[in-house]
């Protein structure tokens, strides 16, 4: 019955949007994911600089996750596997993200990987040039 009386006044009001509130910072709170930035950097073996026309993948239990060699990306708990393809070659790496990390003391992850020499460089289109 108070709570009939409030409803007709700004308190009521008031009372009805903080419920509102609390759900909607609820719902955030469980939509939010920790995940951790990994980047990731691809060589040429014979190369003092690294490329950036690989395709990498990171993989860990179904999911898939592709980024840019040159970009980083946001990789959830597991063990995920890393390959850097480039005109017919790889390479590959791992990296674990800790079950037990906490999402208020985020870690910042590398990962390099090395391509074999004399791979030739893929162009825009996808072909492989003739050298």
């Amino acid at each position: 019955m108070v709570l009939l009386g409030l409803a007709g006044t700004s308190c009521g009001v008031a009372l009805v949007g903080a419920g509102v509130g609390v759900v909607g910072v609820g719902a955030a709170i469980l939509a939010y994911s920790c995940d951790e930035p990994v980047d990731v950097t691809v060589w040429m073996s014979a190369a003092s600089h690294p490329v950036c026309d690989a395709f990498v993948v990171a993989e860990s239990n179904g999911k898939r996750v592709e980024f840019s060699p040159c970009y980083r990306a946001y990789l959830g708990v597991g063990t995920w596997n890393i390959t850097a393809a480039r005109a017919g070659s790889s390479a590959t790496g791992s990296l674990v993200i800790d079950p037990n990390h906490r999402c208020n003391e985020p870690a910042f992850h590398t990962v390099e990987l090395t391509l074999p020499a004399n791979t030739p460089r893929v162009a825009r289109n996808g072909a492989v040039p003739r050298l």
